[in-house]
This record gives structure tokens, sequence and C-alpha cells, in this order.
């Protein structure tokens, strides 16, 4: 399992998350639930959020970023806004301990 850290930007805003998951598409599903369930974002209409979001993901899914690896990104659309989101896979998972070096 691997951790994944969420960039988002929506309204002028920026938003950060970590999830664990398996793989990109589970991190993004985790993601939105997380988002969704916690309302990070105040001006978010949640429901529009989750409604837009299943259907982007199928049709428009993350895309890795050229010559980066581990980075992909992805938008969608709530209402007349949109949300672009960037991903980075971070870690083995979050909350993992690296070894210190002396």
């Amino acid at each position: 399992m691997s951790a994944y850290t969420f960039i988002t930007s929506f309204k002028g805003g920026s938003y950060i998350r970590q999830v664990n998951a398996n793989d990109i598409v589970s991190a993004c599903r985790a993601w939105a639930e997380q988002l969704s369930s916690h309302r990070d974002i105040q001006e978010l209409n949640t429901d529009k959020f989750l409604k837009a979001f299943k259907e982007d993901i199928e049709e428009l899914p993350p895309q890795p970023l050229r010559d980066v690896p581990n980075v992909w990104a992805f938008t969608v659309g709530v209402g007349r806004a949109f949300m672009l989101i960037n991903i980075v896979k971070t870690a083995e998972r979050v909350g993992q301990r690296f070894p210190t070096t002396a």
C-alpha cells in the first residue's frame, strides 16, 4: 500500500490531503470520499462534486505527467467551476517512519 498526496486547487484555494491505497484509481476514490465526508472545502457542494467525480474519473482518469515518475493530474468540473488535482505517490504508506542517518 502506498501513500498518495493530493494537491487540489479550487476557487482560488489550495487543499492538501493524503490517502493510502494500492493504486492511483483507488487513491482517487478514497480521496474523494474523504474530501466529501470531512468537508475540507467550504464552498464545495459535495453532492455535485461526488456525482461529477464519478463521471469524470471513468471518462478522464488521472494522467501521468511526462518525464515525472509517480505524478498524475486530472480535473473535475463542479457546476461552473473546475477543480485541478495533482497527485504525487509519496511513500509506502502515510505514517511510515523513515530511517535516520547519523
